[in-house]
Parts: structure tokens; sequence; C-alpha cells
């Protein structure tokens, strides 16, 4: 949700050699993937203005293109406290802010 935090994240996974786009909101972040080829990972903040976290991810989840795709969430927030289930139809995992870069990297790789 915060533009600084979402281009520093995007920087460092750039840095290791990832191809990163960014988006402002969860509907940004579902027009993106209706419309561009599928990512290998989405890290998803949990607490976005408009269109949130849990919104975004069901909207993911129910998109046949979309199966399998891994999502992580990002939140200062636990995710039993926003309802966001793990597993299939939910995250693949959840990392809390603020975030620890070496984890998060291990996970995306």
């Amino acid at each position: 949700d915060d533009p600084n935090e979402r281009e520093l994240l995007a920087g460092l996974l750039r840095m290791n050699g990832c191809v990163c786009a960014t988006a402002a909101d969860g509907a940004e972040a579902i027009r993106y993937l209706a419309s561009n080829a599928r990512p290998d990972v989405v890290l998803l903040d949990m607490l976005m203005p408009g269109c949130d976290g849990p919104t975004a991810l069901r909207a993911i989840r129910s998109e046949p293109r979309l199966a399998g795709l891994r999502v992580f969430g990002v939140s200062g927030t636990a995710p039993r406290e926003l309802g966001v289930p793990a597993g299939p139809g939910g995250v693949d995992g959840w990392f809390p802010k603020p975030l620890d870069p070496r984890t998060l990297w291990d996970a995306v790789q």
C-alpha cells in the first residue's frame, strides 16, 4: 500500500535477478494479472486502500488461469485476524512486517 515500501521490495527482488511489476492496490493487481503473462509469484499486501489483499486474493484464486499461482501475503496484521486462509484457496506463505529480506528471498526462490 505504501509506494516507498512497494518500490523498495521490488528493488530488492530486481537486485536478485527478478523481473517485477508493481501495483498500487488489489484492483490494479487483478487488472495486471488479467492482461499480462502469468507471474511466478505474487506478493500481496493485505491492508491496501480500495481493493484490499483478502479481496484480491479471492479474485486470484477464483481465476482458473491462475490456478496454482504462488501468492504470499504481506502484512503487519496476522492472517487469522484478517480471515485469510493458508493453503489451497488462500496464501502459500505469510511475511509479517517489517519484512526479513533473507526469509522473503528464500521463499520466493
